[in-house]
């Protein structure tokens, strides 16, 4: 153990690098010492280069807003656990997707909307910036794209298909494998290439060497099991286990070709993405179940159409007008949102939807009609249920959204629903992309009272869109109209004095909640503090909302040591440029062991506690 963390803490010198991921400013590179990510602006290299380098590990931080792609996490499930800090690199065997990229831009011309879902079908290069890909992402179809591999397989079955009316069975199956070779060379490193590709090989000495001596099923979990052994963390990768589990039920449940098999094989894919689509996002969109099962097959009749109009030009608008129909279907998806909101399941119920789902796949395979409408009934109670904001009632709770820069945050007092302020960021819409998807998951669909604590921007920058696009019964921004009593709970306004500075006449909102009393400060400062300690001085203050995310001009040492809070909250955003939070703050914080929990670290932090 002494040895192997000695060795990892070694520099990388003249190491070679194989180049298994590449963005605009980023690669994946695999080392003899594992994966690195590594920060790379305006990065020329593609995946599949092979690089000299040298550098040094370091630890790696992401910048994340609530809702958004969580890239670290990404990382980790990839078994990539630090980056790399080059000082050097240098090129020394270019990838074949080199030599593609020249041939191919001289071939065909693609209009630019459709260039970046292009390069993703062909290379699975995902430009993160294209608004297009960006939608993919939230409508949870590209996981189903880029992910699976599914439309490689439907290719290579209509391949062939083709292929049978010229050849026998053996050449058919060869055939079939070649055709991907022109895309397994131009993504070496995805896995859904080398689980086909294995998949034959086993089949073949299988039936050629071993007299068909393991079944279809048996030879799916040898597949699985090599993968695994190879690299343990595929456990964690949806283009492993949503695959092999795809691949185990059609083979266990083998659906006919017939219309009634169809059905069959459209029930065992939903049966699959529906609750991976609830587990991962706590939504689903019912439009995903038509668009998806018409998404593979175009999806692998383009590439087809792509490879032949190489050598065949006049085809090349069969090629666009196909990639462009794909394009439209996800426009279309976008448009008719019909977007169920489960929320965060818990354990329970993610036990008991997959245990019907599995005995729904049984009784269908077994043909015990009863039993398939009592599980279809109990499986549609259960997500309904699920749809119904239940836990609600039973609980209080206050929840600190990570907006950025800014102040937003949500108390959930039984079923009503008060925000305080908004945040606001320039450079996005946080109303529309932040926080109204939020209070979405969360089945949240009204406001019953926005309250405003002052005019700065990074605390009320949100609140028009949120005000155009949401529910918002009551909108509050003045000091009269405390205290205010939402079902049983009093909110009080303890700045009492007028200001001239905007900050510092800031709404200072106090929240008595059973077994929790929060103080949220705003951007109020020292003088504010100075006030609150000599007017409630018997106040109690377990949860503190640190004044203007942690600046210096707030958090004084008397107003801590005198409240004594056992947990300090902090909004901001990372690495800001205003140095927030100040290191006089947490100093302050830590000399008086209150507990500090950052939304630039931690993210969104919510806080829970009984209605009794």
């Amino acid at each position: 153990m002494i040895i192997s963390n000695f060795i990892s803490k070694l520099p990388f010198e003249s190491s070679f690098g194989l180049i298994t991921k590449a963005g605009t400013n980023h690669i994946i590179v695999l080392t003899v010492r594992g994966k690195f990510y590594v920060r790379l602006e305006n990065n020329k290299l593609v995946e599949g280069d092979i690089i000299l380098l040298n550098g040094y590990k370091v630890p790696y931080f992401f910048k994340r807003l609530e809702g958004e792609f969580n890239y670290a996490k990404y990382l980790e499930n990839k078994g990539i656990k630090s980056a790399l800090n080059l000082s050097f690199y240098e090129l020394k065997v270019p990838s074949l997707l080199r030599l593609f990229n020249k041939f191919t831009v001289k071939k065909i011309t693609y209009p630019p909307h459709l260039e970046h879902i292009k390069n993703l079908l062909l290379i699975k290069t995902i430009n993160y910036d294209d608004p297009f890909i960006h939608e993919l992402i939230r409508l949870d179809l590209l996981f189903l794209i880029s992910l699976t591999g599914a439309h490689l397989s439907f290719l290579r079955r209509v391949v062939k298909k083709i292929s049978s009316v010229f050849v026998n069975e053996f050449l058919q199956e060869v055939i079939s494998y070649l055709c991907l070779i022109p895309l397994f060379l131009l993504n070496i490193t995805k896995f859904a290439f080398y689980r086909i590709f294995l998949t034959g090989i086993l089949r073949l000495i299988n039936k050629k060497h071993l007299n068909a001596y393991f079944n279809s099923v048996e030879l799916t979990c040898i597949a699985a099991f090599f993968f695994l052994v190879i690299n343990p963390y595929f456990v964690f990768d949806p283009a492993f286990y949503l695959a092999y589990l795809l691949t185990f039920l059609f083979q266990m449940v083998r659906p006919s070709r017939s219309v009634k098999g169809r059905l069959q094989s459209s029930l065992i894919v939903m049966c699959v993405i529906v609750p991976y689509n609830i587990f991962t996002s706590g939504t689903f969109n019912l439009v995903y179940i038509f668009i998806s099962l018409l998404l593979v097959p175009l999806i692998a009749l383009w590439t087809l159409v792509y490879f032949v109009t190489l050598f065949i030009a006049p085809l090349q608008n069969v090629g666009i007008n196909t990639l462009n129909l794909i394009y439209h279907l996800v426009v279309l998806m976008k448009k008719i949102n019909i977007t169920l909101y489960f929320g965060d399941l818990n354990v329970l119920s993610k036990l008991l939807l997959v245990t019907f789902i599995s005995v729904l796949l049984y009784a269908f395979n077994a043909k015990i009609k009863p039993l398939q409408k009592d599980i279809t009934l109990l499986m549609t109670t259960l997500l309904l249920l699920n749809l119904l904001p239940l836990n609600h009632y039973f609980e209080y709770s206050i929840s600190f959204i990570n907006v950025g820069q800014g102040d937003s945050t949500l108390l959930r007092i039984k079923n009503k629903y008060v925000l305080i302020d908004t945040g606001g960021l320039t450079y996005k819409d946080v109303g529309n992309d932040i926080l109204i998807p939020y209070l979405k998951r969360n089945k949240i669909y009204r406001l019953d009272y926005l309250i405003i604590t002052h005019d700065d921007f990074d605390h009320c920058g949100a609140k028009e869109a949120l005000m155009h696009n949401f529910t918002v019964k009551n909108v509050i921004t003045e000091r009269q109209y405390f205290p205010l009593n939402v079902n049983g709970i009093t909110l009080e306004n303890l700045n009492n004095k007028y200001y001239d500075d905007v900050n510092l006449d800031s709404l200072i909102i106090y929240v008595p909640f059973p077994k929790l009393k929060i103080l949220l400060m705003a951007d109020a400062g020292i003088p504010n503090e100075v006030d609150l300690i000599k007017t409630y001085p018997t106040l109690e203050v377990d949860v503190l909302k640190v004044g203007h995310h942690g600046s210096n001009t707030s958090t004084s040492d008397d107003f801590i040591r005198h409240y004594k809070p056992q947990v300090a909250i902090i909004s901001c955003g990372y690495q800001n440029k205003y140095g927030h939070p100040h290191h006089t703050v947490l100093s302050t914080l830590q000399k008086y062991d209150v507990k500090i929990k950052r939304t630039d670290t931690l993210g969104t932090i919510t806080l829970k506690t009984c209605i009794i």
